[in-house]
């Protein structure tokens, strides 16, 4: 999970503009030797038939997909222009997203059971009306929509998440 999160944050971080770091996608799909992809690496580490095996196997082609479709649409509701403010708000959406799933992450091979603090916590990082991550992105000039578009960008991200959970643990509770 926090592998998904990691890769759509890049994917956001490239959209954002050039001042922001690469890509990190090949470390997710393994580049030019797919077997040094970090899904394939955990569906080597826990086999099909082992104690704790993967719940689903060759699915990263799939959340890649994925994960590039969510990024390419965020700039629809953010806007895309050049400067500040728009880049900042879609770096907040990435943040929040790989902040997400890391909760999820940390809770599925410890209890099973998510943290509320956590999803809290990684909420009001991201907008809380005052100084969240997209409040502060609204603040700063050349805006190409004025706001933070906060409720918006919140309820795709959760769709998001939801998607990949769902997509790798099909068996979860809520998924169809």
């Amino acid at each position: 999970m926090q592998s998904v999160g990691k890769v759509a944050v890049s994917k956001w971080l490239a959209a954002a503009g050039p001042r922001e770091p690469g890509d990190r996608s090949d470390k997710f799909t393994g580049g030019s030797v797919p077997s040094k992809g970090g899904f394939a690496k955990l569906e080597t580490k826990f086999p099909v038939g082992s104690a704790t095996a993967c719940l689903t196997f060759g699915d990263q082609p799939i959340l890649a997909t994925s994960i590039a479709d969510y990024a390419a649409g965020i700039p629809v509701t953010t806007g895309s222009a050049s400067g500040e403010c728009d880049a900042a708000k879609i770096k907040c959406v990435g943040k929040y997203v790989d902040a997400i799933l890391g909760c999820h992450g940390k809770t599925a091979g410890i209890t099973g059971g998510l943290d509320p603090a956590c999803i809290t916590k990684a909420s009001a990082k991201l907008a809380n009306g005052t100084d969240g991550c997209l409040d502060k992105a609204a603040m700063k000039s050349a805006c190409t929509n004025p706001g933070s578009q906060a409720a918006d960008l919140m309820l795709a991200a959760d769709a998001f998440v939801e998607e990949s959970l769902c997509a790798l643990d099909p068996l979860r509770l809520g998924c169809p």
